[in-house]
């Protein structure tokens, strides 16, 4: 803890009126600390890192709205990376965020199948470019190691994950990323495992209760799941995926009014247009066939392969529809 205690020692002298902006300048220094602090790579003078110290705080500004997981937010995150990066297109760390940013959006925010095409060849570019200049960036790795794994190149992705864990075995969203493709992959248990160290490295994140909460879904755990569904939005996500867990969480309860009720709100998203094609099957056996064949023609989402396919599919009684 030593001199840890300058990380909060920054004194504000202001008139009263200018307290909202204090704060937001306070709040603005702490993160820049701890980014520092906490995560090594993002210091200056490291090869990830900057000179340019206004590169630096669109960096460190994209970073507080990347948090969040919203559609907003992550639309603004990108425009801050990408503005850090017209000042200084060597700020690898800016790079490796800025493809974090084009992977998860698909996954958290719905968009056509076109735009997911063009976020992936986006996040792909990226990710190179980052480890182009800096080879120890373990998101950049991560982003990689999950496209790998949608071109079923396993192997291959399990290689990239676990080097990203070995370069940076303190980042929460490298052991989540690596958890979702343990998931899809049948290693339920190694995936939950991952998810929880996820989430006792950022207990405050609301995308890694999130995702413990996805995990212990999985695991046939739904009070955990529904507390850590809970947790994730009382940290501030804002997502549909926290609807399409929760609602899963009422059809294994057969409370399948509740469920419509969230899939119904979420409009004419196709996971939502699909899985009222299960309910309706579940509630009536004969239209199962029809159900199955929405499940097999929805788009297999990248970042977020229990979305969809793998639930319905088990619903139904059928494993094998989430992979045909």
């Amino acid at each position: 803890m030593r001199n840890d205690v300058h990380i909060w020692a920054e004194t504000y002298d202001r008139e009263l009126a200018d307290v909202f902006d204090v704060q937001q300048e306070i709040a603005t220094a702490i993160v820049q600390k701890l980014a520092v602090s906490l995560r090594p790579e993002l210091a200056i003078g490291r090869r990830s890192a900057t000179e340019d110290m206004i590169a630096y705080q669109l960096f460190i500004d994209g970073r507080v709205q990347q948090q969040g997981l919203s559609a907003a937010g992550m639309r603004s995150s990108i425009e801050l990376f990408k503005s850090a990066l017209d000042r200084d297109p060597k700020f690898a760390a800016a790079w490796s965020a800025l493809a974090l940013d084009y992977w998860a959006l698909p996954g958290f925010v719905d968009v056509a199948p076109k735009e997911v095409e063009q976020f992936t060849a986006l996040a792909k570019d990226a990710a190179e470019r980052a480890l182009a200049l800096d080879d120890s960036l373990g998101a950049a790795q991560m982003v990689l190691a999950d496209y790998e794994h949608t071109l079923r190149r396993t192997s291959a992705a399990e290689i990239r994950h676990r080097h990203a864990l070995s370069v940076v075995p303190g980042d929460s969203s490298i052991h989540g990323g690596y958890a979702a493709m343990l998931a899809e992959t049948g290693r339920l248990s190694e995936s939950l495992r991952h998810r929880q160290i996820a989430w006792r490295l950022e207990p405050l994140s609301g995308s890694a209760a999130f995702q413990l909460a996805r995990g212990y879904l999985v695991a046939g755990r739904d009070d955990e799941a529904r507390q850590f569904a809970h947790l994730s939005r009382q940290l501030g996500l804002d997502s549909p995926s926290i609807d399409h867990l929760e609602a899963y969480l009422h059809v294994r309860a057969k409370d399948f009014a509740a469920a419509r009720d969230l899939w119904t709100k979420r409009g004419d998203s196709e996971e939502s247009r699909v899985m009222l094609e299960v309910l309706a099957a579940l509630e009536n056996p004969q239209l199962r066939p029809r159900a199955l064949l929405a499940i097999r023609e929805l788009p297999p989402w990248n970042f977020l392969p229990f979305r969809g396919r793998l639930f319905a599919a088990c619903l139904l009684g059928d494993r094998h529809a989430e992979v045909e």
